[in-house]
């Protein structure tokens, strides 16, 4: 065994160097036991992952006030002193998306505020936050948000398709289809980027380039009520009503 310290080959069983006597590997013995810190943070991962997939499979069923007494539930149970612990992030996230899904968009836009303290480096919780800015009115906020989300995780195609979504309702049409862009060149198969930039092509009355996203969409997804609707209009001679784009919904880092 080579020393780090000095280089010297030693004998694998040797324990310290014979040349400078650095330790190489510690005597073997039982196993340290965690300290209460590190225990009560393996036991608040476990309480937290076990109430977040209580929570978490009732808001898959849309029972989102029944999953918003579970979050509730697990975040009261927090330690006092783990409230800031990144362990407990993905309780608010799901806190929020269940408010968003009961149309409580300012609490909801709290509850992403506080996921957002807790893990400040992550992409998608801000985008979840950017969504509630959003369904506020707040475009401006909303917006900025989106970038920060798009600069820290640049590789996430629904943020692109989020933001395009918010530049569209802002009327900077031709940002909106760059953003929507972006997203279809890191996911080609992305059905709500293609629809969505169909439909602001529609707004530039760029009919052809529109019809190509819609027919798109259809390969991807042959059921895709908007596109099916919106090609058959653009086969006709007026110009087809400029149809509300799709938003995705983001949850994790």
């Amino acid at each position: 065994m080579e020393c780090s310290s000095c280089g010297y080959s030693n004998k694998d069983e040797a324990l310290c160097c014979n040349l400078c006597g650095n330790v190489l590997k510690p005597a073997t013995g039982p196993t340290a036991a965690p300290t209460p810190v590190e225990g009560l943070i393996e036991e608040l991962t476990a309480a937290c992952e076990a109430r977040l997939n209580e929570g978490v499979a009732l808001y898959r069923q849309n029972r989102h006030e029944e999953a918003l007494r579970i979050f509730d539930q697990a975040i009261a149970a927090i330690p006092r002193g783990q409230e800031d612990n990144p362990e407990v992030t993905s309780l608010w996230v799901y806190k929020g998306l269940c408010l968003q899904g009961l149309r409580r968009f300012g609490e909801a836009l709290s509850a992403f505020d506080r996921s957002t303290v807790l893990s400040p480096a992550s992409g998608p919780y801000l985008a979840n936050k950017a969504s509630a800015l959003d369904d506020l009115g707040r475009l401006e906020e909303s917006l900025a948000c989106y970038d920060k989300a798009t600069e820290l995780d640049p590789g996430r195609a629904d943020t692109w398709v989020d933001r395009g979504y918010v530049l569209r309702k802002m009327k900077r049409t031709t940002d909106a289809i760059a953003s929507y862009d972006k997203a279809i060149s890191i996911d080609p198969r992305h059905v709500t980027a293609w629809n969505n930039k169909g439909n602001a092509l529609c707004d530039l009355q760029r009919r052809d380039e529109a019809r190509e996203c819609f027919r798109r969409v259809l390969q991807l997804d042959p059921s895709h009520a908007n596109a099916a609707r919106t090609l058959q209009t653009l086969s006709g001679p007026e110009a087809p009503a400029a149809p509300e784009d799709s938003r995705e919904r983001l949850l994790w880092a």
